[in-house]
């Protein structure tokens, strides 16, 4: 069983192209009793993770995604989301670090997606995609971008995140802070003061200055 497993996650990479492409193709439907259901029933989280990933990264490689392809990834998504978050396992989930990161899928949604995940407890693979994404967001769905950066904080928060990210949680905070709505405003300002209180006293200043 060992050298099985083994073998699969050796020969996975190309496999998981594979069966990506015959989804893209129409050669494979999103249903239980497909062969992607079968896939996500039956491989290891290991594998399951990494076929996420790599739709991640070839999102994030593209010069440009057509249209229909960006809605056929949003669907495969929200059918492999919504099993994986009833179970209540998010680690499988990681990779979308890579699919918000790229910019290739519709913002709003994208947002809303990586909420979800956070929400359940789940992390991300990559900050820094997901942080330097966030920051272009800013003008597009501030609330969102806003509670996106409390999530990562509150509950998914490493000292690289602040450290890898720190002009762009500023810009994203800032711009909160600055906010007209009362709520955008509250939460960031009781973000910035959690990242204070972890000793990144650069945020500080935020408080002082609002």
């Amino acid at each position: 069983m060992a050298e099985d497993a083994e073998s699969l996650e050796n020969a996975s990479g190309a496999l998981l192209g594979h069966l990506l492409g015959a989804y893209l193709s129409d050669c494979v439907e999103l249903a239980d009793e497909s062969l992607l259901g079968l896939f996500f029933r039956t491989a290891p989280l290991q594998v399951r993770t990494q076929f996420l990933e790599i739709v991640g990264l070839d999102l994030s490689n593209a010069d440009t995604v057509a249209a229909e392809v960006q809605d056929k990834l949003q669907r495969l998504w929200e059918w492999r989301a919504e099993r994986v978050l009833a179970d209540g396992n998010t680690s499988e989930l990681a990779p979308f670090a890579w699919w918000f990161g790229s910019g290739k899928l519709d913002d709003h949604w994208s947002l809303e997606q990586l909420i979800s995940v956070l929400e359940a407890g789940g992390g991300v693979s990559s900050d820094y995609p997901v942080t330097h994404r966030l920051a272009e967001l800013i003008g597009i769905d501030l609330p969102l971008v806003v509670h996106v950066v409390a999530l990562l904080v509150e509950r998914a928060y490493t000292p690289h995140i602040v450290l890898g990210a720190q002009d762009e949680l500023r810009s994203i905070l800032e711009a909160g802070l600055a906010s007209a709505d009362d709520e955008v405003t509250a939460e960031a300002r009781a973000t910035a003061s959690r990242l204070y209180a972890q000793r990144h006293v650069e945020f500080g200043q935020l408080l002082s200055e609002s």
